[in-house]
């Protein structure tokens, strides 16, 4: 069995069909012998459903490893998690852990059923955090709602006086020779100075290293945790245009597991606003623009001319149907067991467009679709 925590490859992979697509509810008082229970029914479901709409397709290779699979599900899923999906192909399994909660589902497709991926994903995107203090820092990872420590190399700018050395400026009262027997001292002002200027030559430093070293190789967000006059010296010398305005302005001291705890949480909530926002603004701009699509023969012509930007898709919305070469196909048994808003959130994705899952009541239809034009 194979794991990946980055199903949206699957899209730029060719892989041999059909897809076997389980999903299955789980609870922290879920029993493995349930979950053996349900793996089992849901394949003998998709063994029916791969008869009736791919009889050609052998089912043994399938069999083979869902039964490894229903034998050992404790190798597969988490400790706290709300659901398991599983994508199977003849070649292989790939199961994912979900936090966000799934109804038992099995179906047989010619492509991978993706909708609960997006809507976990968009729960709980990953990001970085950067620990900010005056003299220290240190870097977290966001993920499935936790805080991790990202282990920093030696030569990374962990702290003030290893990353300037003795070009350090600030410290006690200097004194300066004024000719013989003549001292003049530095005061209070100067150390500040001194001390600012320190600061921001170390967050220089570490603003070029995050960014080089994790915001762009990972095509990662980031946040800040720190006190808010320290995060604002950081904010308006950083040039990361991976920066989020998502913050968390409290002390980080002690950075302890209940202090991470804590932070993931408010830090979630608070992304998950912002990007709410975001949504809306771009949705009222597309709509001033006439960019707007909500009927679906619109979007299925917006999605053969690869023109959809984004794709807005209802969490309970299913439409029979699907897509074969760019057009709509409703009759026959693969069609009749196929979800279209799935084949058009996968085709968006492959042509670089974006999808999100909204509950169905803040969206006038099942599909609504923001055009890169005016149609």
């Amino acid at each position: 069995m194979e794991r990946t925590q980055t199903w949206d490859q699957l899209l730029t992979q060719a892989a041999t069909g059909p897809y076997v697509s389980l999903y299955l509810p789980l609870s922290d008082h879920t029993e493995m012998a349930a979950v053996q229970l349900e793996i089992r029914h849901l394949s003998a479901h998709a063994q029916a459903v791969m008869a009736k709409t791919y009889p050609e397709c052998d089912w043994a290779p399938y069999a083979a490893q869902l039964a490894q699979l229903a034998d050992t599900p404790q190798r597969s899923v988490g400790q706290t998690v709300q659901g398991l999906g599983v994508l199977c192909t003849p070649e292989s399994l790939l199961t994912f852990d979900l936090q966000e909660p799934v109804n038992s589902v099995a179906m047989v497709t010619a492509q991978p059923q993706i909708l609960p991926l997006i809507a976990d994903a968009q729960r709980h995107q990953a990001f970085d955090v950067l620990v900010l203090q005056s003299d220290k820092i240190a870097l977290l990872q966001a993920t499935k709602g936790t805080l991790t420590p990202t282990p920093l190399p030696e030569s990374a700018p962990q702290t003030l006086i290893g990353t300037l050395g003795d070009e350090v400026r600030g410290g006690g009262l200097n004194s300066v020779s004024q000719g013989r027997g003549q001292v003049s001292y530095h005061g209070h002002g100067d150390k500040a100075n001194s001390d600012a200027t320190d600061m921001r030559r170390f967050f220089q430093a570490v603003d070029e290293y995050i960014m080089a070293q994790y915001s762009q190789p990972h095509q990662q967000p980031l946040a800040l945790w720190g006190l808010s006059q320290t995060l604002a010296v950081f904010r308006d010398l950083s040039r990361n245009p991976w920066l989020l305005d998502v913050q968390l302005e409290v002390s980080p001291e002690p950075l302890d597991a209940a202090a991470c705890a804590r932070a993931a949480v408010t830090l979630q909530q608070d992304l998950a606003t912002q990007r709410q926002h975001h949504l809306l603004t771009v949705i009222d701009q597309a709509r001033s623009a006439n960019r707007l699509v909500t009927d679906l023969g619109a979007v299925l012509q917006a999605n053969a001319a690869g023109a959809i930007a984004h794709l807005l898709l209802a969490d309970t919305g299913r439409i029979n149907g699907r897509l074969v070469d760019g057009a709509l196909e409703t009759t026959g048994d693969k069609a009749q067991h196929n979800n279209l808003l799935n084949d058009l959130a996968v085709a968006t994705m492959q042509q670089g467009g974006q999808v999100t899952v909204l509950p169905a009541a803040q969206l006038s239809a099942p599909v609504v679709a923001l055009t890169r034009y005016q149609l």
